[in-house]
């Protein structure tokens, strides 16, 4: 899977050289990082830094995504949460993680790995539809 991109890179040295709280903003499925924008000028106008990682290997801009869907496959949930885990592992300030949908129940899987002094899940995807069991049958 990918390293922490050029991108993310920058985001979290903005954010390390700030000294605020970082907000990092984990978007769901079929979106990209750009999904966060309006969010990240809200939160920075509020005295935040803000982080908006993407996912393993996801395409840059819309246009990309557009021509190139397939790049969305073949990631688990796990190579995902891993990911962006390695964004917050780099940041001097533990932060607020904040997810919606898919990106929600990212959110909660980095909460109970405990890297997150708060964690907010907006409408997050159900786990136990992603996961389902066996009938005991």
């Amino acid at each position: 899977m990918a390293d922490v991109t050029e991108h993310e890179a920058e985001q979290i040295n903005r954010a390390n050289m700030s000294g605020r709280t970082p907000v990092v903003l984990v978007h769901g499925l079929w979106l990209l990082p750009s999904s966060w924008d309006r969010w990240r000028t809200l939160f920075e106008e509020k005295g935040y830094s803000t982080l908006a990682p993407g996912w393993p290997d996801d395409p840059a801009t819309v246009d990309e995504a557009e021509a190139h869907p397939e790049v969305f496959a073949h990631k688990s949930v796990g190579q995902i949460a891993d990911h962006v885990d390695d964004v917050v592992a780099k940041l001097s300030i533990r932060p607020i993680l904040i997810g919606h949908s898919f990106g929600g129940l990212l959110a909660q899987i980095l909460a109970g790995r405990g890297v997150a002094d708060a964690t907010v899940a907006i409408d997050p995807h159900p786990f136990a539809v992603c996961c389902r069991f066996p009938s005991p049958r």
